[in-house]
C-alpha cells in the first residue's frame, strides 16, 4: 500500500493527499480485490507472473520485492499511472512479470512485443546488460536476495556481494 500512496502522492502533486489516501486506498484495495475476485482475474495474474519470472530467472522464486526492485516497481507505476512516457525498462523480472500480468488482463500495456499502436507504453526486460560472455550466477542471486539483507540506501552494497568479476561490478555501479 506504500508504494501505491507514494505513486499516487508523485504523480497528483499534492502531499496533502497523502492523508486521504491513506484513509480511503485501502477501501478501494478491498473493492477492486473483490472485483478482481468476481472476474476471477487472480489466477491469471498470479500464472502469467509465475510463468513470466520462471522464463526470465529458470528457476522458481518467491514474488517479493528488494528495496531497488520496489524502486523500480514505483517507478513502472508512475509511468503507467501518468503517461509520462512511451518506454519502460525493467532490470528486474518482478517488475517485467508484473507490467506482463496487467497487459495479461486487459490494461492497454506491451509487455510481449515492440510496439504495435501509437501511445502504447512498451515495457522490455533488460536482462543483457552484462558484458558478452560474462556469466552471472542466477540462482545463488535468486536464493541470496531473499535471505540476505542490505542496509537501506545502500546500493554499493548488494553489488559488493555479487560473485562477478571487478570489469562487471563497474558496469553495475555505472547504473
Amino acid at each position: 500500500m506504500e508504494i501505491l500512496i507514494d505513486v499516487f502522492v508523485k504523480i497528483l502533486d499534492d502531499s496533502q493527499a497523502e492523508g486521504a489516501l491513506r484513509v480511503s486506498l485501502e477501501v478501494n484495495i478491498q473493492s477492486w480485490q473483490s472485483t478482481g475476485k468476481v472476474r476471477q482475474l487472480f489466477p491469471v495474474i498470479q500464472k502469467e507472473i509465475h510463468d513470466v519470472l520462471l522464463k526470465h530467472t529458470k528457476t522458481n522464486v518467491v514474488a517479493e520485492l528488494n528495496p531497488t526492485e520496489t524502486d523500480e516497481m514505483t517507478r513502472f507505476l508512475e509511468v503507467l499511472l501518468s503517461g509520462s512516457t512511451l518506454d519502460f525498462n525493467c532490470l528486474s523480472a518482478i517488475t517485467f512479470a508484473a507490467a506482463s500480468a496487467i497487459q495479461r488482463v486487459g490494461v492497454y500495456i506491451n509487455a510481449k512485443s515492440p510496439r504495435q499502436t501509437e501511445g502504447e507504453l512498451v515495457v522490455t526486460y533488460q536482462q543483457g546488460l552484462v558484458a558478452p560472455g560474462a556469466t552471472i550466477p542466477q540462482r545463488d542471486l535468486i536464493r541470496r536476495s531473499q535471505i540476505v539483507s542490505y542496509p537501506a540506501g545502500k546500493a554499493k552494497s548488494m553489488i559488493e556481494a555479487l560473485r562477478t568479476s571487478i570489469d562487471d561490478r563497474n558496469k553495475f555501479e555505472e547504473f
